[in-house]
């Protein structure tokens, strides 16, 4: 998909600053965390399991509130339903009564978009090429392998113009050959509209396949225990890099930083 594709798309700045919030069971998921992530670019953030990762999604998202500190995503404060910011969950989500193309189009049918209709179908259409689904558009999800059901779920995704992802480990539960088509699928969506990405994965090649900056959380509390920029070369591909000795060596220095969070 071409850039002129999602021209419209403005690039916006995800900030969190000193946030924390605890369960109404007591228990402290994120503490005093604070990042920030720059418009078009992509930040990864990886931590042991249980850390708040995907509570601090939630709370961008305006899924849960906040118990303190600020967010913003441009220049807003976190509101569940908005149109500026697009959710794609672990779980594919898709609608079992509607076929492969609908689900494709259903958030732009909820949220709306000043494109004309045949200007979507043409976006959904080479979405769904690009995502390697070129011919299952009329296929409804039962049809699908787990795989293809996630393709769908990418594609629905970046058919939305909203300038900010929040992606939650949408490749966790794939095999590793379907990961990394997907993988390499989101980097050339990505590639050309330069959205705004948070992601989560506790995969640290993907991470580093991914990201322009790694964040590395601590165990619970989750707050920033560092911020790793990775300064390799893009396109990327899992493996070109794995013939790049700088590749290794942010693996070795990411898994270091994890190591000490984690319990042995």
């Amino acid at each position: 998909m071409s850039e002129a594709a999602h021209s419209s798309v403005q690039r916006r700045e995800i900030a969190v600053d000193r946030v924390s919030h605890r369960f109404p069971s007591g228990l402290l998921a994120v503490e005093e965390m604070s990042f920030k992530v720059q418009p078009g670019e992509f930040v990864v953030i990886v931590g042991p399991s249980g850390c708040g990762k995907t509570t601090i999604l939630n709370i961008i998202a305006g899924l849960i509130p906040k118990q303190a500190g600020t967010v913003t995503v441009g220049e807003a404060g976190p509101k569940a339903g908005r149109h500026d910011v697009a959710y794609m969950f672990a779980q594919d989500a898709l609608l079992p009564w509607r076929r492969v193309m609908d689900n494709v189009l259903f958030g732009v049918e909820v949220h709306g978009t000043a494109r004309s209709e045949r200007d979507v179908r043409e976006q959904a259409t080479g979405l769904l090429a690009m995502v390697g689904l070129q011919g299952f558009e009329d296929a409804y999800p039962r049809q699908l392998s787990h795989g293809m059901r996630q393709r769908v779920a990418l594609a629905r995704t970046f058919l939305m113009p909203s300038p900010v992802l929040l992606m939650d480990e949408p490749f966790g539960a794939l095999d590793a050959h379907t990961k990394l088509m997907l993988e390499q699928g989101l980097l050339r969506l990505w590639e050309s509209s330069k959205r705004t990405v948070l992601f989560i994965t506790h995969d640290l090649a993907e991470s580093i396949l991914l990201a322009d900056r790694i964040l590395v959380c601590t165990a619970r509390p989750g707050r920033i225990k560092s911020e790793i920029p990775i300064d390799l070369p893009r396109p990327r591909s899992i493996g070109a890099l794995q013939n790049d000795a700088r590749y290794h060596e942010y693996y070795r220095r990411i898994w270091g930083e994890l190591g000490t969070e984690m319990e042995v």
